[in-house]
């Protein structure tokens, strides 16, 4: 996540009980993303932080990529102080400088055309990177039927449509496509 992220509007989803058979889901909405993350780490069990799911300009963070956020040194707000069982939140500085060069300093230390090159492909990752996690969590509704997971798919679609998500959107066709290769069982009208 870009630092400039962290000061964009954000929403959560999470469960409203690790323990209950069927979830209920909440949305909280944040002004800041940091917030979120805070709350999602801070306020929230390690059960249902596996379980929630944060949006941040249309991109998508689940479960265990959340903490990171909340551990980079990026991040804008005070962390509470260590708690029992609990990774450590920064590594101590050794008081040297970094050597390595963020990937934005590496793009732009580039020749352009190189660096356009090397854009294209970040964002190529990052969109399948994203689109993996996607179809992961699909994946675990499988015990249901490859029919009903195509429909939550397309049902996603819609609601995410609706919503504006483009970028999110177009993940979600990318999954349906992989899906029915995956799964050509499946009916192919929702």
């Amino acid at each position: 996540m870009h630092a400039q992220h962290y000061n964009m509007e954000a929403s959560l989803y999470y469960a409203k009980s690790a323990s209950s058979q069927r979830k209920a889901l909440v949305l909280r909405r944040f002004a800041k993303a940091a917030e979120a993350i805070r709350y999602a780490v801070e306020d929230l069990s390690p059960g249902l932080l596996r379980g929630c799911s944060l949006e941040v300009n249309e991109s998508f963070y689940f479960g265990r990529e959340i903490r990171p956020l909340y551990d980079d040194r990026a991040f804008p707000l005070r962390r509470r102080a260590k708690q029992i069982g609990r990774k450590p939140s920064q590594p101590k500085s050794t008081g040297e400088p970094e050597r390595s060069m963020s990937s934005a300093m590496q793009l732009c230390a580039m020749p352009l055309p190189q660096a356009a090159l090397a854009q294209a492909a970040l964002a190529i990752e990052q969109a399948a990177s994203r689109q993996r996690r996607v179809m992961a969590g699909y994946s675990f509704n499988l015990r249901r039927g490859a029919a009903k997971v195509r429909i939550m798919i397309l049902k996603d679609i819609s609601r995410f449509s609706d919503l504006g998500a483009d970028r999110h959107v177009s993940d979600l066709f990318e999954v349906l496509e992989q899906f029915d290769l995956l799964h050509p069982s499946a009916p192919a009208d929702g």
